[in-house]
């Protein structure tokens, strides 16, 4: 099946189309968002991620990991994470 790729708005915020993006993997339902949300390095969430058995995928060199587990290990990206899920079911 593999991964559909789609864009989100944040009304008030102004971010690259890269920040944006988000994947849904087609036969799981699991939700990608981009790394850097964190505001961190991107690839050091991606490294945690890594390490931690989860799976990533890179698109146009940035990374993207589950939103799930995003929200869990950055609790401040957890509303993002939400709304972008949220997102993503409709």
């Amino acid at each position: 099946m593999g991964l559909q790729w789609n864009e989100f708005e944040l009304p008030g915020k102004k971010l690259p189309q890269w920040k944006r993006t988000f994947a849904v993997d087609q036969e799981t339902g699991q939700v990608f968002v981009a790394a850097a949300l964190t505001g961190d390095a991107e690839y050091l969430v991606w490294a945690c991620a890594s390490s931690d058995g989860m799976p990533t995928y890179t698109r146009n060199d940035h990374y993207y990991v589950p939103a799930e587990w995003m929200a869990s290990e950055f609790s401040h990206t957890k509303p993002m994470c939400e709304a972008i899920t949220a997102a993503a079911d409709n």
